[in-house]
């Protein structure tokens, strides 16, 4: 049964201004909440990386940069770099508290399991016993 793999690739925060958007050579770079995450289907892992970063899907960029297998998450961050609570989101709004654009991009992949029976007897002259 194949499985589907969310291996973290980089993350990135910029102070972001509510009137003007993010300020140039503000740029941080960031760790990931979790460096893998999987799943049995596609739309399992993504809903995985929406719960894990407290976001819905419309944060969620799918095939970002034109690179297939891409998932950046973006959301809004206080300097602790959690998620801004709704209390912080209106204060950042009106002007009166720092946050942060913060992106998650991950790179996914699909498993496949496989058969070593196929080449049974040259993993067998390698030392290694098949029980089945």
């Amino acid at each position: 049964m194949d499985k589907y793999i969310a291996q973290f690739a980089w993350g990135i925060s910029e102070k972001d201004n509510w009137q003007n958007g993010c300020e140039p050579r503000t740029e941080q770079d960031l760790q990931s909440l979790d460096d893998r995450v999987t799943a049995n289907s596609l739309p399992e892992l993504l809903e995985k990386l929406c719960k894990l970063y407290g976001v819905t899907p419309d944060y969620v960029l799918l095939d970002c940069c034109g690179e297939d297998g891409r998932v950046d998450i973006q959301r809004n961050e206080n300097s602790f770099g959690s998620l801004l609570s709704p209390n912080e989101q209106k204060l950042w709004e009106a002007g009166q508290m720092d946050a942060y654009l913060a992106e998650y991009v991950y790179k996914v992949y699909r498993t496949e399991s496989v058969s070593f029976g196929a080449a049974m007897e040259q993993f067998q002259d390698l030392g290694y016993a098949f029980y089945g």
